[in-house]
């Protein structure tokens, strides 16, 4: 990464947007499996190598206090209770960390 350029500035970045369920403010931080492995097709777990990135912004009741939360509910509910593609979601996330990494 270049200078500046580190996962804490990244989370700190990511803490500034709205929920993504609910867009209510503020927000913690869930790690989500986002990314697929090329070698293998499989979906990389959460916390490990660059999927140490791939977070979402959450509002308390959408990450961990509601009974539809996504710790409740699992990742691929959740999803679809918010009409959430996780297609639609790697767009979203990708035109960020662009966002992100671009900005001086």
């Amino acid at each position: 990464m270049p200078q500046g350029k580190s996962i804490k500035s990244w989370y700190e970045f990511m803490r500034q947007r709205d929920c993504r369920g609910c867009h209510l403010w503020p927000v913690q931080l869930a790690h989500i499996r986002l990314l697929i492995s090329y070698k293998t097709r499989t979906m990389l777990p959460r916390r490990e190598g660059i999927n140490e990135w791939a977070v979402i912004p959450l509002c308390q009741d959408c990450h961990m206090n509601s009974g539809n939360s996504i710790h409740n509910v699992g990742e691929t509910r959740w999803f679809e209770n918010h009409e959430l593609s996780q297609e639609e979601l790697l767009r979203w996330w990708t035109s960020l960390f662009l966002e992100w990494f671009t900005r001086k």
